[in-house]
């Protein structure tokens, strides 16, 4: 009886864990779907293939309603969904999905926030 227990609540465990995880993959892939039904290349992939995108493309990586959060600085798109600084893509009161160039050289700490950011890409006209 003990046995049948555990193997029912490991057997719900697993379910919810492949359940959750095919749900967050669904949300994450939506803006490169629309990358893609417009013929861009697609973000940086396990194939390390680079994103080039316009800044209107740029503005759908917002961080909001499950796309990844993305910046560009002087013309390279960097990855900032999971970083601790941007919640829901948000820093502050500066949005993802924008180039931040500017703001970064006014800033007090300048370039040094783009340490250990992901580049997945590059802007183009």
């Amino acid at each position: 009886m003990k046995t049948r227990v555990l193997s029912l609540a490991f057997s719900i465990v697993f379910a919810l864990a492949v359940l959750g995880g095919c749900s967050n993959q669904e949300q994450t892939q939506e803006p490169q779907n629309q990358a893609q039904e417009n013929g861009q290349e697609q973000g940086a992939n396990e194939a390390g293939e680079s994103l080039e995108i316009t800044l209107d493309e740029l503005a759908k990586y917002n961080g909001k309603d499950g796309n990844p959060a993305y910046v560009a600085v002087d013309g390279i798109v960097y990855e900032v969904t999971e970083h601790p600084n941007w919640n829901e893509g948000m820093h502050g009161k500066v949005s993802a999905g924008q180039d931040i160039s500017q703001m970064l050289k006014d800033a007090p700490h300048g370039y040094s926030k783009l340490e250990g950011l992901k580049a997945v890409g590059k802007i183009v006209e």
